[in-house]
């Protein structure tokens, strides 16, 4: 019988991919309830928002501008026919 040998960057790519997996299913909380419901922001989430914000110039449109170059201008209204031309 032939064995297989795995060489020891696949061993400890296993061994982290391992970990990190016991690591994500141990950090979740099984008490906790997933809905949709929106919550407010952290005061630390509030704080880190209004820094990158104050950051960013919205009155500068050249970025909108170079986003939009090249793109197709899209239809006012959007419909999908079958073959025999049917709106779907």
């Amino acid at each position: 019988m032939k064995t297989l040998k795995t060489s020891p960057c696949r061993k400890w790519l296993a061994i982290v991919l391992i970990a990190t997996m016991l690591f994500a299913f141990t950090s979740c909380d099984s008490g906790s309830q997933l809905t949709g419901e929106q919550k407010d922001a952290s005061a630390d989430t509030e704080k880190t928002n209004e820094e990158v914000y104050a950051l960013l110039d919205f009155d500068d449109k050249q970025e909108f501008e170079f986003a939009e170059k090249g793109l197709l201008a899209a239809p006012k209204a959007l419909e999908i026919l079958d073959d025999s031309g049917k709106l779907i």
